[in-house]
Parts: structure tokens; C-alpha cells; sequence
């Protein structure tokens, strides 16, 4: 996970100075790399990239991917700082963004949950029908936060538990348009119970084997 000096580096990089000005304004990181070392918390990762980004630019040159991943993180970075989310890695068209009570005092663990939804849903809502279409996957439950120990190498924290693994592994199997999360969970609950608005979304279930991890019925929202 990227340290707060880092983070904040990559909002006055990608976001346009109004919105920034908003963000540190109304969202306080103080102390917060100091005070999620060696705890553990719900968590809902996200893991949104672009649908295929390698073929999207495979006629690119290297100056104008670099380009065309500015315009991406500047469309979709402000929007997960939106909703309290904390950046784990860009990893090129690949964002792992986390949503937790740990991050953000006000909040409890249904808005960690329904916020990286919300996240979600804006990205691929914006980005419907441009060259950045998107997918996205959400894992929740717990994770334990500590510094990695290599801080003579670089200052990072890093993030360990069941839920990233759960990301990565329906990120895989997303489609264009599409957020993918484990149907037993309370999101997939409310978002069934139509407690969440998923309008112009159509949901259905399938099973699917994630590697490492076994049968799980997966919840498909798709726009």
C-alpha cells in the first residue's frame, strides 16, 4: 500500500486543483501510516482495470500509453478518493483501491462495503461507452495492515488476507461493464434485496471454481 506522502503525490498529479483542494480539505490522512500499522480490519478491495487494455494499445507507442494511463488515473482516481477509498497499487490500467472503517472513522462496515460498490459503479458508469471501458471486482472481509520492513529499500505498507486474493481472482472472470462479488457477502445481499439502487444494471449468479479457493456463486452486476 502506498505510503501517505506517496498518495498524496498521486492526487496532485491526477486530479484537477479544485477537486484536490476538496480532498484535503475534507478528507484527513494525518497519522493515519502511523495508526494502521499492525492492526487488522474489514476491508473491501477493489481491482478495476481496463476491458482489453493490451489490445486497446497494442498499436501505441510508449509515450502514447503513458498518455492515454494519465487521462485513465485522472477519470477514475478522483472518483475512489470520492467514496474514502485508500490506493493499494496501479499496477498500469490496473487499480486495487480499499475501502474500510480503518481509513475513515465515520464509517462502519456496511459503508466500507457499499462504497467500494459505489466506487465501482461510478467508474464503469463514466467510462461506458469511451476507449477506457472498465471491469471491476470486490473482495471483503479482513485484512492485516503492517509496514513491509524494507523501509531502507522504499516506504510501503502492505496488506494481507483472503479478500485481495478474492479480487484478484474475480477480476479474472469479469467482463466489459461488469463488477463481480461473492454472492454470500452482505453487499450482494442488499444489492439483491434492491436495499442498494442498481438501476440500469442487470444482476444474475453463477458458480465458478477461484483458483486456490474453490466454488464460490458470484454475484454479476453488469451496465
Amino acid at each position: 500500500m502506498y505510503s501517505l506522502d506517496y498518495q498524496n503525490k498521486l492526487y496532485k498529479r491526477f486530479v484537477d486543483q479544485r477537486v484536490r483542494k476538496s480532498i484535503f480539505e475534507n478528507f484527513s490522512l494525518e497519522n493515519l501510516d502511523i495508526e494502521i500499522d499492525k492492526k487488522e480490519s474489514f476491508t473491501n478491495v477493489i481491482y478495476i482495470d481496463i476491458y482489453s487494455f493490451s489490445e486497446t494499445v497494442s498499436e501505441m507507442t510508449a509515450s502514447d500509453i503513458k498518455n492515454y494511463l494519465e487521462e485513465y488515473y485522472s477519470k477514475t482516481l478522483r472518483i475512489i478518493h470520492k467514496y474514502s477509498g485508500r490506493i493499494d497499487k496501479l499496477m498500469g490500467d490496473g487499480i486495487i483501491a480499499m475501502f474500510s472503517p480503518l481509513f475513515d472513522r465515520r464509517m462502519k462496515k456496511k459503508d466500507a462495503s457499499n462504497n467500494a460498490l459505489y466506487c465501482s459503479k461510478e467508474i464503469i458508469e463514466e467510462l461506458f461507452c469511451t476507449e477506457f471501458e472498465s471491469k471491476s471486482a470486490i473482495g471483503s472481509g479482513d485484512l492485516y495492515y503492517c509496514k513491509t520492513g524494507l523501509e531502507q529499500v522504499y516506504e510501503e505498507y502492505t496488506a494481507i488476507g483472503k479478500p485481495l486474493t478474492i479480487a484478484y481472482r474475480l477480476e479474472a472472470e469479469a467482463d466489459k461493464n461488469q463488477i463481480l462479488t461473492l454472492k454470500r457477502t452482505g453487499l450482494s445481499k442488499r444489492i439483491l434485496s434492491q436495499e442498494i439502487d442498481m438501476s440500469g444494471w442487470s444482476k444474475n449468479i453463477f458458480t465458478s471454481v477461484l483458483k486456490g479457493l474453490g466454488d464460490f456463486d458470484i454475484l454479476s452486476c453488469k451496465y
